[in-house]
């Protein structure tokens, strides 16, 4: 397999990606959350599966994971007002893609971490090295498509190329200078919320989408990375039983309080700490030393040989580590219980029962090497991702923090990060502001939210729609 039989395919594969260079367009140009994206991410996996068919490579079967859990991603965009979930979206659906096409085009199934992450990314950076070859398989179809040529033709197509960007300068140019000549000119592009001033935005974005496009389908084709997989575990284990051993050590000793003091002992915190100061001092260090013994695990698992005291002592380390992340998720509830929810410890908590999924992989693989680590890893990720995806967190985030407000009108709620949430949080508000005892701030809150609201939805457009501004204006309305 190699990028001359995209050449040999010219016509169709350029066609294809024209096409969808095109619906990339219509479907994000400057619309990342609206109704489209969804739309937009089937597209991108229809375009890949018929190039791909073009060159007679057969879809494997369970590659609909990627695809659906892509879908997934991109409905959730559009169903949800938050900005850090679209984003984590965005960089979720790219990851599946790429991953999708590595499945697709290599036997992977032997493949650790670092050479799966690698050749996902690396796919993407190579796909720069492609950037013209549109142009030199161009070229190649002209003179090779069948017809005898007249060495005139390809000049034509050259010189359409360079009316293309031309004109569009001109017009831009002519548009500014009379009033009635730009208003012709707007009836004629007028699309959706598109006018004249965004034609070299549809322009760029529709030439980038194709050349990336089709570079990248390319570079995935070439197939430059080598599939072998060496056998890396020749590591004298000793090394690692004599490092793992004495931080198991420690690390038992460390348990032994956690379980003495906290869990056994009553949830008792030290004296002179309120619950607050005791979570927020622990928190951090014991989830990157939970992190750190993720790494140490795996490198123990794929750098040294195999041994019976190895791979109990690896046992008993990732015990530890269970105790680890259930005092960091014990911390962190004394957090929350005492300065509410926010993003960001909804997120920490998130991480932390992801983090023991994966442990438990690591677990199962420490005593069957063949276990699919990477795989389960991918499906856990992905899996618990789409979990917090449509959960609209910052829905119960309000609704968690007005209840506590509500309950003990002692408690100083922090209202401006509430007003800095996505508008996911309205029914939650609306909920709370027909409480006739509820006061916040002693002004309007009706009035405050109605704005907000109308700001962000009032120019929404059948392109633009978004499930949950549409939700909002309806409550607010009401």
């Amino acid at each position: 397999m190699s990028e001359y039989q995209v050449r040999d395919h010219f016509s169709q594969i350029a066609l294809a990606t024209f096409i969808y260079a095109v619906f990339f367009t219509f479907s994000l140009y400057k619309n990342l959350v609206g109704i489209t994206f969804p739309f937009f991410v089937a597209g991108t996996y229809g375009y890949l599966l018929y190039c791909m068919k073009q060159l007679d490579i057969q879809g494997k079967k369970d590659t609909v994971f990627y695809v659906a859990a892509s879908v997934l991603l991109g409905v959730s965009t559009f169903c949800t007002d938050s900005l850090p979930i679209q984003f984590f979206n965005f960089c979720g659906i790219l990851l599946l893609i790429g991953s999708f096409m590595i499945h697709q085009l290599y036997e992977d199934g032997k493949w650790d971490f670092s050479k799966y992450l690698g050749a996902v990314f690396y796919t993407v950076i190579a796909s720069v090295v492609y950037v013209f070859q549109p142009f030199m398989h161009f070229d190649y179809y002209l003179k090779h498509r069948g017809k005898k040529p007249n060495g005139k033709g390809k000049y034509v197509w050259y010189g359409i190329f360079i009316t293309i960007p031309l004109l569009l300068v001109v017009l831009a140019l002519l548009a500014s200078a009379d009033v009635v000549f730009s208003r012709l000119i707007e009836k004629l592009l007028h699309f959706g919320n598109l006018v004249p001033a965004d034609v070299f935005g549809v322009f760029f974005l529709t030439v980038f989408a194709f050349f990336a496009a089709y570079a990248y389908f390319c570079s995935v084709v070439n197939k430059d990375i080598n599939e072998e997989v060496t056998d890396k575990r020749t590591g004298e284990p000793i090394v690692a039983i004599t490092f793992t051993s004495v931080l198991t050590v420690v690390y038992l000793v460390f348990c032994v309080i956690q379980l003495v003091y906290l869990f056994i002992g009553g949830m008792q915190i030290p004296y002179g700490y309120t619950y607050a100061e005791y979570a927020r001092q622990g928190y951090f260090q014991l989830l990157f030393v939970c992190l750190l013994n993720l790494v140490l695990v795996l490198v123990c698992l794929r750098r040294f040989r195999e041994h019976k005291v190895l791979k109990t002592i690896l046992l008993v380390l990732s015990i530890c580590t269970y105790i680890m992340i259930a005092s960091s998720v014990y911390r962190m509830i004394l957090y929350v219980s005492a300065y509410c929810l926010t993003f960001t410890r909804v997120l920490v908590l998130w991480s932390l029962a992801v983090l023991i999924l994966l442990l438990t992989g690591i677990v199962i693989s420490i005593f069957k090497p063949a276990f699919p680590l990477f795989r389960y890893c991918m499906v856990v990720v992905t899996c618990s991702y789409l979990c917090l995806s449509f959960s609209h967190q910052d829905a119960w985030i309000t609704k968690y923090n007005l209840m506590k407000a509500h309950a003990d009108s002692s408690f100083q709620m922090d209202y401006e990060y509430l007003h800095r949430l996505s508008l996911d949080k309205i029914p939650a508000m609306m909920q709370y502001m027909n409480e006739e005892d509820f006061m916040w701030y002693g002004y309007d809150q009706g009035d405050y939210l109605q704005n907000e609201v109308n700001e962000s939805g009032s120019s929404m457009t059948l392109r633009t729609w978004n499930l949950s501004k549409y939700k909002a204006m309806r409550l607010m309305t009401q």
